[in-house]
C-alpha cells in the first residue's frame, strides 16, 4: 500500500496552475469513470480493496467521490477515511498521480493540461490510523 502522508504532491503548482489542478481532480474524483471525455484516467483498486464486497466497494467509491476534507492537500489529490461495514473499520487511503499518457512511464510536467495528462486514482487500505470519518 501507499502512504498519503508526507509533503505537498510532487506535481505541485503555484498560482493559477494549482487552481486548474486541483478542479481536474476534483471532476475526475467524482466522475469516476469515462463521462468526462476531457479528464483520461483510470481507478486503480489494491488487492485488499478488490477483494471487498460490491457494495461496500461502491460505498468507498461513493465517500471518495463526496471527500471535502484537504485542509492538507490544496491539490485535492488524496486523502483518508474510515469507512464502517458489518462493524469493522476500514482505513481507506487514495491518490491521485498525474501522469503524461496511460503507459505510467513519466510522472506528468503539465498536470493541469488535461490534454497532456492521464490520472490515475490509487485506492487501498491503509494501517494509518489517522483515517476520518
Amino acid at each position: 500500500p501507499f502512504s498519503v502522508v508526507g509533503t505537498q504532491s510532487e506535481n505541485d503548482q503555484t498560482g493559477d496552475e494549482s487552481g486548474k489542478i486541483a478542479d481536474l481532480n476534483d471532476r475526475f474524483r467524482q466522475n469516476q469513470s469515462t463521462e468526462d471525455d476531457e479528464i483520461k484516467g483510470e481507478w486503480i483498486m489494491g488487492d485488499d480493496i478488490t477483494a471487498l464486497p460490491g457494495p461496500t466497494k461502491a460505498a468507498i467509491k461513493k465517500k471518495i467521490g463526496e471527500h471535502t476534507d484537504f485542509l492538507d492537500w490544496p491539490l485535492r489529490d488524496r486523502g483518508v477515511f474510515t469507512h464502517t461495514t458489518k462493524g469493522k473499520a476500514l482505513h481507506v487511503a487514495w491518490m491521485i498521480k498525474v501522469y503524461d499518457d496511460p503507459s505510467l512511464k513519466s510522472e506528468s510536467q503539465t498536470p493541469g493540461d488535461p490534454s497532456r495528462s492521464y490520472r490515475v486514482m490509487l485506492v487501498t487500505l491503509s494501517d494509518e490510523e489517522e483515517a476520518k470519518s
